[in-house]
């Protein structure tokens, strides 16, 4: 069988950068009902508050959001891309990857 070539659809879809300092925008991005941990320097963590967490220094964030889809946890590391797929999957994404498959709308 010869080899075949494939085209992406054109679709559309939704992320939030994580920096490590918007933990109460990743929450509302993926809805209270979807799992997260977050590991490194903060203080305790309401994520009822309004408050956004404080980070004691500055070192890498590493956050884990639930993804349904593959019934794990995926890891984003700080300065990388939570993204929201076709089946409302979560998966992340750096930068360059991003801007080479991606535009923004």
């Amino acid at each position: 069988m010869t080899a075949k070539t494939f085209r992406s659809k054109i679709v559309e879809i939704q992320g939030i950068k994580w920096t490590g300092y918007n933990l109460r925008e990743i929450l509302d991005f993926v809805g209270k009902d979807t799992p997260i941990t977050c590991r490194g320097n903060f203080e305790e963590i309401d994520i009822d508050s309004e408050e956004e967490p404080i980070r004691k220094e500055v070192t890498d964030m590493e956050l884990s959001v639930w993804n349904y889809l593959e019934k794990q946890f995926i890891n984003v590391p700080t300065n990388h891309w939570v993204l929201r797929g076709l089946k409302n999957e979560y998966y992340p994404c750096e930068q360059g990857a991003l801007d080479l498959k991606y535009e923004e709308v």
